[in-house]
């Protein structure tokens, strides 16, 4: 199973969300992940777990105004957060942040220049220690 930067770019999280949403017109995130985990499973592909699909994509794809809120179901149980339902934002259809949400929230994350002023930064302190 490839993981991390050795994976193809093949269903692109960004892209599957905003294909799911498009097709079903609205969904609770966990039913997004649930079809994302089942379309990487058959391809052999490595899928994130709920948390961190929900942390890095659902939350991101707000944040920078992809899709919104626009229910609340209470949780079957009183101790489970309630079940949010999600929709595109109408207009953010083929908005170009679909395919990396990350660098769209901070442009610094896709920047390989930083990292490496940063490794270098992070040597001397080390050599001078």
């Amino acid at each position: 199973m490839a993981r991390g930067w050795a994976a193809p770019w093949i269903l692109p999280t960004g892209l599957f969300i905003r294909d799911y949403l498009l097709k079903h017109g609205r969904a609770y995130p966990q039913e997004i992940w649930r079809a994302l985990k089942n379309a990487r499973k058959e391809l052999g592909l490595h899928y994130s777990s709920y948390e961190n699909f929900w942390r890095n994509y659902i939350l991101i794809l707000e944040k920078i105004g992809l899709i919104r809120r626009i229910g609340k179901q209470k949780a079957g149980h009183p101790t489970w957060f309630d079940k949010v339902l999600y929709e595109i934002v109408p207009g953010m259809e083929n908005h170009e942040a679909w395919k990396h949400p990350q660098i769209a929230l901070d442009p610094r994350r896709g920047r390989a220049d930083i990292r490496r002023e940063y490794k270098r930064k992070k040597k001397e302190r080390e050599a001078t220690i």
